[in-house]
């Protein structure tokens, strides 16, 4: 019942409606797909992930069928991705469409990417659509090991198993949100779930 709930959850991921829907802003409200064990109730909604609001999210463009938003407010109104970030790009969606493919049969097109200033949001879901911040991927050193730049002084020990690993738990972190918005003992549960029922998938993409 449980591993049932949990694909039925990764098909359940969706894209994202468009930023001029209202339904986008919405909050995660659906029905979970199974019923929450009594021993993890979900407490309330304090500390849920907090999506940047939509006015603040501007679509640059595509890289393989993923689209790319900045965070306008944090980039004085410009509707372009910085250029800094450019050369990181497609080392990131590489990262999440493998991830997404390979490891949890969902579409990549259901995946969003974008980037900030200095928020503390890894990574958010809004509705069932999955964001994750460009910004952390360069700035914890990934972008260099995905992009074989063995020779950065900040990543020395770091493999791409390790690069994977992060976003595959932050992948499970997000999706944990499909059943419940709090961050509480509820959605501990499900994070563990998605890990157990997927990082056998994630394992075997680093088998010799």
């Amino acid at each position: 019942m449980l591993r049932s709930s949990l694909q039925q959850a990764v098909k359940s991921t969706v894209q994202q409606p468009s930023l001029r829907d209202a339904q986008f802003d919405v909050d995660i409200n659906e029905p979970p797909p199974m019923q929450t064990p009594e021993s993890v109730k979900p407490f309330s909604n304090s500390g849920a992930c907090a999506p940047i609001p939509v006015q603040r999210l501007q679509l640059v463009g595509r890289v393989d069928n993923i689209e790319v938003f900045v965070d306008m407010q944090a980039f004085n109104n410009v509707p372009m991705l910085p250029t800094e970030y450019q050369p990181m790009l497609p080392l990131f969606i590489q990262v999440l469409r493998v991830l997404s493919t390979r490891v949890f049969q969902l579409d990549a097109g259901a995946l969003h990417v974008f980037v900030d200033r200095d928020s503390p949001i890894i990574a958010f879901n809004r509705g069932r659509a999955l964001f994750f911040n460009l910004r952390f991927f360069v700035a914890l050193g990934h972008a260099d090991v995905v992009g074989g730049n063995s020779s950065a002084s900040h990543i020395a020990g770091l493999t791409q198993a390790d690069v994977y690993a992060y976003w595959f738990m932050t992948f499970c972190h997000e999706l944990a949100h499909h059943f419940v918005h709090a961050h509480d003992a509820a959605h501990g549960f499900y994070m563990s779930a998605f890990a157990e029922e997927y990082m056998s998938k994630l394992i075997k993409l680093f088998r010799k």
